[in-house]
């Protein structure tokens, strides 16, 4: 029996080479994988520099009184129609110094530097239809500019933001000082560490991108207040075409996203992005009746008058959507991103009832609109 199960020298070598080859073919056929995770270090300076443009129009607009309707704007614009369309265009640029780095698993994350912002403006369109309405374009330059601020993220991913003191300037007013959040927004995001993976990856992978990645990608404008009011005189809609879009998304909306890794060759890596952003409902401001009533007001009004207008009808429960992709360019030598480009489109609309009742106040908007933004970071030394 055990001569039967004896193998021949010569089937003896071959299944031998056979066994000897299965490893390194298993070997060969796992794919390559890369490093993408950001590396950081203390000391290094880099300046960044990029360029935005978010774009809406009214698409609809129409309020109801009882059935009544007192206004009706739509696609037809009629003559008594009222309407606007207005472009945002943003231009920034600043010097970052990494002072500290947390360093884990052979990734690197900034915990504090300091910026220098070299460039900050914005110019703001806007075309209104309707009676006593026109163009207006306005454009605003951030007193930040030259000015230095210390910025630090905390173990819970907060980030704080110290302005360094300007020197006065004899016979001028200091500058004005915009609000902390203002410059912690997003600040710390500008080597877009969180779109990279957290672990080498194959090419053709793919990888989730949270919120603070979709900040990152979308931008925010630190320290660069966005015109309001002034741009949009009174009006029964006042609040819900005062907002900026983005900002109302990237604050409440839901985040899903995607990064995969398109393409590579020895210097650089293509990472391909996507993001949905979906708004349901959520209250973003409130009609100017919403407003508390002064002392004076509420003096000459029933109890009843004002829980009607304090109450929650008076709210704008907004809805929207935002979709955009883009591609990052990743340098592999340095493992930091050099480049950003996104583009995307978005839609919201808010739907607010007055009380109950014939006269039931009822109104109805809606605006769409497109986005571009633009970023390259240059080492200046590490």
């Amino acid at each position: 029996m055990i001569a039967k199960l004896a193998l021949s020298p010569r089937r003896s070598a071959v299944i031998g080479a056979l066994l000897s080859a299965a490893p390194l073919a298993a070997q060969e056929a796992a794919p390559e994988t890369l490093d993408l995770r950001p590396l950081a270090r203390s000391g290094e300076r880099f300046e960044v520099s990029e360029k935005s443009r978010w774009s809406d129009e009214l698409v609809s607009l129409r309020l109801r009184a009882g059935e009544e309707v007192l206004i009706d704007a739509g696609a037809s614009r009629g003559s008594s129609a009222l309407g606007f369309q207005r472009t945002l265009r943003t231009e920034r640029g600043f010097e970052d110094a990494l002072e500290a780095v947390e360093e884990r698993d052979g990734a690197a994350k900034v915990t504090r530097l300091a910026r220098t912002w070299k460039q900050l403006e914005a110019s703001l369109r806007v075309d209104e239809q309707g009676a006593e309405r026109g163009r207006r374009v306005k454009r605003f330059a951030s007193p930040l500019v030259g000015r230095s601020a210390s910025l630090a993220r905390g173990e819970s991913g907060a980030v704080t933001a110290s302005l360094r003191p300007k020197p006065a300037q004899p016979g001028q007013e200091p500058p004005a000082e915009p609000a902390a959040a203002d410059l912690s927004l997003c600040v710390l995001e500008a080597r877009f560490e969180s779109c990279l993976p957290s672990q080498p990856v194959a090419l053709g992978a793919s990888w989730p991108l949270d919120a603070t990645a979709a900040r990152a990608l979308l931008g925010s404008l630190d320290g660069f207040p966005f015109p309001r009011a002034e741009g949009y005189p009174g009006g029964i809609a006042e609040e819900a075409r005062q907002a900026d879009p983005l900002a109302v998304l990237l604050a409440r909306a839901a985040c899903t996203g995607t990064a995969r890794l398109e393409s590579a060759d020895d210097g650089t890596a293509t990472i391909a992005v996507e993001l949905s952003l979906d708004l349901d409902a959520a209250e973003v401001y409130r009609s100017q009746a919403a407003k508390p009533l002064t002392e004076d007001e509420a003096a000459v009004q029933t109890d009843s008058a004002n829980a009607s207008a304090e109450g929650p009808a008076q709210a704008l429960p907004w809805t929207g959507k935002l979709r955009a992709r883009g591609r990052l360019i990743f340098d592999r030598t340095r493992r930091v991103v050099q480049s950003c480009a996104l583009t995307g489109e978005f839609e919201l609309r808010v739907e607010a009832r007055g009380a109950e009742g014939p006269a039931q106040v009822l109104l109805e908007l809606s605006t769409k609109g497109t986005l571009e933004r633009s970023a390259r970071i240059f080492a200046v030394s590490s």
